[in-house]
């Protein structure tokens, strides 16, 4: 299938790549035009205050695919002036990026939520709403920007400890510095937890299994509360968990099953794992310099799952589908008009038909049916590109130089496109361990209710919503990320071996398929 790209000036000059770690399908337009120019502003302010290597971030819808762009910016040598320059300015905040998230970022961002959560969206006007859109729109703004500003020096305090580890222990693998940094309580173990414990509620297990009555147990109903504002991914248009809560009942009925692994414990078992291995680095360290040295730049790394993990529940998710709820209130608004036929057609316009049909709902000079047939056609194009692989990259080739960057390799896992037909396929070491099972091909959260334990979960990524299910799995092989991603972090967590970046493995591998996942040698080997 073709893959036209519409170039604007300047844009053919920039690297561009395919977010499949957050966007593995087609976005919709008000997502577009709304979100994710929010999303890139933010960025670019962070950017900015951190002087990273590159002055902007900027993104391009292409077919609903969501591409990031950077300038790239002087020849090689400019630009190892700017990383140095970078590193240099965020030294300072690298001891205290977790602080600076709780004292100052996390009180800012849950105000904003709750702002977005319990206004009064549906009892203001249309013209009202429309206006509102511009505070919103900086809303957006302000939360992306304080998503880089915190994890942007935490990542980069993975960074210095992996290159210290790499000097201290020259012999060790990598993947026993990553072992020290796992067992940390975070936002996505906690939702699990608690998951697993209400589980146990007699009420609750009764509504999984079917046997109750409809109305939600209290139990349920208060999980939903505080753990329900998050989504399958990071696509605006889907529902919360709050509001379309299947997956996770779902789930609750596999956690009810005797032989369902005790998430508690296995996470138990990790932290006393990291812990005796953190003992056992120190000792071999000659003297207290070196140990100090060690414990500190440990210190600071092991903010970075935590980090990652709680600003993904309350940016990336908690904040992403608290905005619906003045969004589904304007589409509610339109609808009533009788210019759209719900709520939710209200991700298929773009921001200004939003605004201008807002503020025109009044005089009404709307051209409603233009507008529910524009809606239909974009509901159709979103659906025939559903499934299509993007090219990974457009534009310019990323410099060999700006590789290394955390961003692009540890992050994203941007590398060389895989071959297809293989008997192995290799992708990036993100969790250790060698596991084998029946391989369990999983698109979406809503199928997650088809693994067993044992199973080895394939999929495009995982959010903070997939959590639950690496509780039963053998392994985890993702098509998108890196070894700072989401997935690879729960996967250490739950020390079951992980391959990420792979590209093809959901299009490659068969449900049922019989497969070995080496999450040391980032390779998944096949029975062909």
């Amino acid at each position: 299938m073709e893959f036209p790209i519409d170039w604007h000036p300047d844009e053919q000059s920039k690297f561009w790549f395919w977010d499949a770690s957050h966007w593995p399908n087609p976005t919709t337009p008000l997502a577009a035009t709304l979100e994710l120019p929010a999303m890139a502003e933010g960025f670019t302010r962070a950017c900015q205050a951190l002087h990273r290597p590159f002055p902007a971030y900027h993104v391009k819808v292409v077919n609903g695919f969501v591409y990031f762009g950077f300038d790239l910016v002087g020849d090689p040598p400019e630009r190892a002036a700017r990383v140095a320059r970078h590193a240099h300015s965020i030294e300072p905040l690298i001891a205290s990026a977790e602080r600076y998230w709780t004292d100052d970022v996390l009180p800012e961002v849950r105000a904003a939520a709750d702002h977005l959560r319990f206004g009064e969206w549906h009892a203001r006007s249309g013209p009202w709403l429309a206006e509102a859109l511009a505070g919103l729109y900086a809303g957006r703004v302000r939360m992306w920007e304080l998503h880089d500003r915190v994890l942007v020096p935490a990542m980069a305090a993975v960074t210095s400890y992996l290159a210290l580890f790499a000097r201290l222990f020259p012999d060790a693998p990598l993947e026993d510095a990553h072992a020290l940094l796992r067992g940390q309580p975070n936002k996505s173990s906690e939702t699990a937890f608690a998951l697993w414990r209400i589980a146990r509620d007699p009420a609750v297990a009764r509504f999984a299994a079917g046997d109750a009555a409809g109305h939600v147990p209290p139990a349920l109903r208060e999980y939903l509360d505080a753990y329900g504002w998050r989504t399958d991914g990071w696509e605006l248009s889907d529902p919360s968990l709050r509001e379309a809560p299947a997956p996770l009942v779902a789930r609750l009925r596999r956690y009810a099953e005797p032989a369902h692994p005790n998430p508690v414990e296995s996470l138990a078992r990790v932290r006393e794992d990291s812990e005796r291995r953190t003992a056992e680095a120190l000792a071999r360290l000659p003297d207290e310099t070196r140990r100090r040295q060690f414990t500190a730049a440990l210190t600071a790394a092991r903010a970075y799952p935590v980090l990652s993990e709680d600003h993904n529940f309350f940016i990336d998710q908690m904040s992403l589908t608290a905005f619906r709820v003045p969004l589904l209130a304007m589409g509610g608004r339109v609808a009533e008009a009788g210019i759209l036929n719900g709520p939710g057609d209200v991700f298929y316009l773009t921001r200004d038909e939003l605004s201008d049909t807002l503020r025109a709902i009044v005089s009404g000079t709307t051209g409603g049916a233009s507008l529910a047939q524009r809606v239909a056609e974009r509901r159709a194009e979103r659906t025939r590109w559903q499934g299509v692989r993007p090219p990974a990259t457009i534009g310019v080739p990323l410099p060999a130089d700006m590789s290394a960057d955390p961003l692009y390799a540890g992050f994203f896992g941007i590398g060389a496109e895989p071959r297809p037909g293989g008997r192995i396929l290799r992708g990036i070491a993100a969790a250790p361990g060698v596991a084998a099972g029946p391989a369990r091909v999983v698109r979406a959260l809503a199928d997650g209710d088809r693994l067993r334990p044992g199973d080895i979960l394939v999929c495009p990524m995982t959010s903070p919503s997939w959590t639950p299910l690496f509780g039963a799995v053998a392994a985890v092989v993702a098509d998108a990320g890196g070894v700072l991603s989401h997935t690879a972090i729960v996967a250490r967590e739950f020390g079951i071996p992980c391959v990420v970046a792979t590209k093809i493995a959901c299009s490659e591998i068969t449900d049922g398929e019989w497969i070995e996942v080496d999450g040391s040698a980032g390779e998944v080997r096949r029975s062909l």
